[in-house]
């Protein structure tokens, strides 16, 4: 015989019957009512699935885009929510892997950052050993421009006869700047008794520094260069004025080196035109109209003891954008290995003259003066910052080399490596946070498992011992309804008390119907009997061997 299900009528009729059953079952006991609910709950998840199937069969078996989105979306929402939920249960985990993303990214951050430092400093190690090279090549430079100043005051001491200098001014300057970097001195200049009388090469801008009505130019009368000139005298030694933006269009200093000559009377003209000039002659005596004894005016020309009389100085002017910026010049050895570098003059007098920082290419006229810049082609030598300064000594002044990268110091790949030192970091963390909150998840659903195994064993255990109880009653309901008349039951029938169906007592009750309507008596009797058989029900079993 074929079994019947939830299909056809009477599996129906039986499922049906039976879910009274456990109803039934279920009131009279919370295991089997909590059983039953899950069971109702997997049936509706099941269900799910299936309309979830029939609707993707309905549409050819393939997803949309947006059905695909919508469960991605769903599902992304349910393990973010799950994941929540675990880390409120469970604090201990966040607070962990932050710690370990500080860790991870702190060390990083500072083995990053202390790599790309030691490796600024080696380039600033670098660029200072440049500067430094350059700085002694650019003072050696400089100070072999004064050779011909130099040999020009040996030749005036030796031969101090003003005719012969006069004669042979221009041949032996020609040949002096000869042995000079071309172009680094602009001029010679001799200057007997302070009065600019003879330039070397001469040039129409010079014209009212010797010849009237302006020229010749006596130092030691004009009244802004008189100072200068009268200490240079005092010290014996070279005395610069500069560096300064000249009308010539170039940035120089004038360098003088005063000119004695000994055993001599204070008297001695050397043959000069000049020598009863204004400002000698206040140099040499007090009785001039304008002089004070005083030290400014007086004995600085002469020395009676040691009988050495000044003579006059021998001048040069330096051409700074030739010296320093040349072909041949120091410094582009620093252009040439890819710093950039400003020649800057210190000074901290508020009141240098504006002209004094090269007539406006200065960043700031009271704190420093450029003397040159330079660097590699497409450098922006006008940008200052992250420099490494080296002295620069030249006569009586100190400069300054500033040199800087033409990028910067630091490396290019710190800021890659810290964002991926960061990124890193954050990936490891998360890895290690899913995996706890896996871990975690897994522990949950093993003890839920051990849990609902324990209930199911529990459950199953009241469904037998209810089952064998209610076969119990159902046994003794066949003792009774054989005791009110029934016949025709087996005794076979007795005999198997627990494998006795719903289907055998429906069938008792139709023959007790059927007894009934086949005996004596009216119909209505009948119909009151058959009425009386179906409202029978067990209401309780009272013991073994009793009925109610």
């Amino acid at each position: 015989m074929e079994k019947p299900n939830g299909d056809h009528p009477a599996g129906a009729a039986e499922t049906k019957q039976d879910n009274s059953n456990l109803k039934a079952i279920a009131g009279a006991n919370p295991l089997v009512a909590q059983a039953l609910n899950q069971i109702q709950q997997n049936e509706g998840a099941y269900q799910m699935e299936r309309l979830g199937l029939a609707n993707r069969s309905s549409t050819g078996g393939k997803d949309t885009k947006r059905s695909r989105a919508r469960r991605g979306c769903t599902a992304a929402f349910s393990y973010v929510k799950v994941v929540g939920q675990t880390l409120r249960s469970n604090l201990w985990v966040p607070v962990l892997v932050f710690i370990l993303f500080g860790l991870m990214c702190g060390l990083g951050l500072w083995g990053v950052i202390a790599a790309a430092d030691n490796e600024a400093d080696k380039r600033r190690n670098t660029a200072i050993g440049a500067a430094q090279d350059a700085a002694k090549g650019f003072e050696i430079q400089l100070r072999e421009t004064f050779i011909p100043m130099f040999t020009m005051d040996i030749l005036v001491r030796q031969n101090p006869d003003w005719d012969h200098w006069n004669a042979s001014f221009d041949s032996t300057a020609a040949e002096l700047l000869g042995k000079v970097t071309n172009g680094s001195l602009w001029n010679i200049q001799l200057q007997p008794h302070g009065v600019n009388t003879r330039i070397h090469p001469y040039r129409t801008e010079d014209y009212d520094q010797i010849y009237p009505p302006k020229g010749p130019l006596d130092i030691l009368q004009d009244p802004i260069r008189r100072a200068g000139a009268l200490s240079i005298i005092r010290s014996r030694d070279i005395g610069v004025n500069g560096p300064l933006y000249l009308v010539q269009g170039f940035l120089g200093a004038f360098v003088r080196q005063p000119i004695f000559v000994s055993n001599v009377s204070i008297n001695t003209t050397f043959g000069s035109p000049n020598a009863y000039f204004p400002g000698i002659q206040r140099c040499l005596r007090c009785d001039v109209p304008g002089g004070t004894p005083n030290t400014d005016t007086c004995n600085v020309c002469y020395n009676p003891t040691t009988r050495e009389r000044f003579w006059g100085f021998v001048t040069i002017l330096i051409n700074y954008n030739t010296v320093v910026g040349g072909s041949d010049a120091r410094l582009a050895a620093i252009t040439r290995k890819g710093y950039v570098y400003r020649l800057v003059r210190p000074t901290s007098n508020t009141s240098v003259p504006y002209e004094d920082c090269m007539c406006g290419k200065c960043a700031n006229p009271q704190s420093e003066c450029w003397i040159g810049r330079g660097g590699p082609p497409g450098a922006d030598t006008h940008k200052n910052g992250h420099e490494v300064s080296v002295p620069v000594e030249v006569p009586h002044a100190t400069w300054l080399l500033l040199v800087r990268a033409e990028g910067d110091w630091t490396p290019s790949w710190r800021a890659g490596l810290i964002g991926g030192v960061v990124a890193l970091s954050v990936l490891l963390s998360l890895l290690i946070l899913m995996f706890l909150v896996a871990a975690l998840q897994q522990r949950e659903a093993l003890q839920a498992t051990r849990a609902a195994n324990e209930q199911l064993n529990k459950t199953t255990a009241v469904l037998i011992e209810e089952k064998e109880r209610r076969d119990v009653l159902l046994l003794r309901q066949y003792d009774l309804i054989a005791c009110l008349g029934t016949r025709g039951t087996h005794s076979s029938d007795k005999k198997d008390g627990k494998g006795i169906s719903m289907d055998r007592v429906e069938e008792v009750r139709r023959q007790i119907a059927a007894n009934a309507q086949g005996g004596d008596g009216a119909s209505g009797e009948a119909s009151a009997a058959a009425s009386g058989i179906d409202a029978i029900q067990t209401l309780e079993l009272l013991g073994e061997g009793t009925f109610g």
